[in-house]
């Protein structure tokens, strides 16, 4: 998975680019923690529903200009366990 944070004096954002989920926090520790519980509450809703619709929803990719934004920004973070 692709996913990145970025912030700066308690506020952070982290977003996985491939099932378009974000998060705020006031730390990297907290968006990371955060962004990897949503990740895994999406994929237990995923696994619940029925077998005809999680094809679709495991392919959602975050909207091109939020990859631009992320990709012209020099203050990024890779999100990283520390």
């Amino acid at each position: 998975m692709h996913c990145y944070a970025e912030g700066r004096d308690g506020d952070w954002e982290a977003i996985c680019f491939d099932l378009d989920i974000a998060v705020q926090g006031g730390s990297f520790e907290e968006v990371f923690g955060s962004l990897q519980e949503a990740i895994s509450l999406y994929f237990e809703t995923v696994v619940e529903l029925a077998a005809d619709q999680p094809p679709t929803l495991l392919h959602r990719p975050v909207p091109l200009p939020v990859r631009l934004k992320r990709e012209s920004s020099a203050t990024e973070e890779p999100l990283r366990q520390p």
